[in-house]
């Protein structure tokens, strides 16, 4: 699973200070569950939850089906002769 900063923070694992919106964690580390549990509920020193999930969308492979416009018919009357 993705996170996401919800707070400007700085992380005091690394000193890396985190903005709004920046992806959690920087680095692509592989962070304990418990520290995750901890940044997201804010039983942390801030006191607050500073990361949030992100919900991966799946995109699925839609094909659209589009008809060929047909072509104007016209009738066209014969001239008789």
């Amino acid at each position: 699973m993705k996170y996401i900063s919800t707070k400007e923070w700085r992380d005091l694992t690394d000193g890396y200070l985190y903005r709004d919106g920046e992806p959690f964690p920087h680095d692509g580390r592989a962070i304990p569950p418990e520290r995750i549990d901890s940044l997201m509920s804010g039983k942390n020193l801030a006191g607050i939850a500073v990361i949030r999930p992100v919900e991966e969308t799946v995109k699925e492979n839609i094909t659209e089906s589009v008809e060929t416009p047909k072509k104007a018919v016209r009738s066209r009357k014969k001239a008789d002769k």
